[in-house]
């Protein structure tokens, strides 16, 4: 009987979740001209950071599986670089908010 119960419950958890990516996904189609426009109003380095952060996300998997791994300096940049990493992709993402904002507050949304 509790298995009824506890599929139910699941169910109507992925029901809303399906339920809010839809409706997230349409509201990000409604603001994709300021999107696109704060996209194209960063700076240089702004974007750069946020590559270098997703970057360095993707490198350190493969650093950690590297036959190299247990050499001191590997270990190190293992430490490093998630730090590293998140640091520059919030720095990005901060920048990139913050000129959603301008956009927003310029074209009086």
């Amino acid at each position: 009987m509790w298995h009824y119960i506890a599929s139910g419950i699941l169910i109507v958890i992925v029901i809303a979740n399906l339920f809010f990516i839809v409706w997230s996904a349409l509201e990000f189609k409604k603001d994709w001209p300021i999107i696109s426009e704060s996209w194209k109003q960063m700076e240089a380095f702004e974007k750069r950071l946020l590559y270098m952060g997703l970057t360095f996300f993707i490198a350190i998997p493969a650093l950690k599986d590297h036959s190299a791994n247990d050499f001191y300096v590997v270990k190190v940049l293992i430490e490093i670089l998630p730090a590293l990493a998140g640091s520059f992709f919030v720095a990005g993402v901060l920048a990139f908010m913050r000129q959603v904002h301008e956009v927003r507050g310029s074209n009086g949304v």
